[in-house]
């Protein structure tokens, strides 16, 4: 196969000018956002930031209440290995991933919500 007649996987590739991937430019949508701040608000505007910061909260909660029972669920397993098998099962690990997403997005939110000027404050 002709290597002009295959589609470039990156947009503004050398020789591929006009072809390619649109840019989200194209669209009218500037990302200018850091991620923190895209996750920080709502994306419907009937959600206010406060609301959005209680509802995150809850989420921590109800993931620590249910996490703290599996673990003690898991922990009184019968199983002829060592209880460090928790440690290394697949869904204890993708859980406390889940569960390290939320409390730094419930951070940011936080954060952003009742501190967003932290660079303006006094130090020292």
């Amino acid at each position: 196969m002709d290597a002009s007649v295959r589609t470039p996987l990156l947009h503004g590739q050398a020789g591929h000018a006009d072809e390619g991937l649109p840019t989200p430019a194209a669209y009218g949508q500037v990302q200018d956002h850091p991620a923190f701040l895209r996750a920080c608000h709502s994306p419907w505007r009937c959600l206010p930031q406060n609301a959005l910061c209680w509802i995150r909260g809850g989420v921590v909660a109800y993931l620590t209440a249910v996490g703290a029972m599996i673990l003690d669920y898991k922990l009184r397993e019968k199983s002829p290995y060592s209880n460090w098998r928790v440690v290394f099962d697949f869904s204890i690990v993708t859980y406390s991933l889940l569960l390290i997403y939320h409390l730094v997005v419930l951070g940011w939110t936080y954060t952003h919500l009742y501190h967003p000027h932290i660079d303006d404050s006094n130090r020292g």
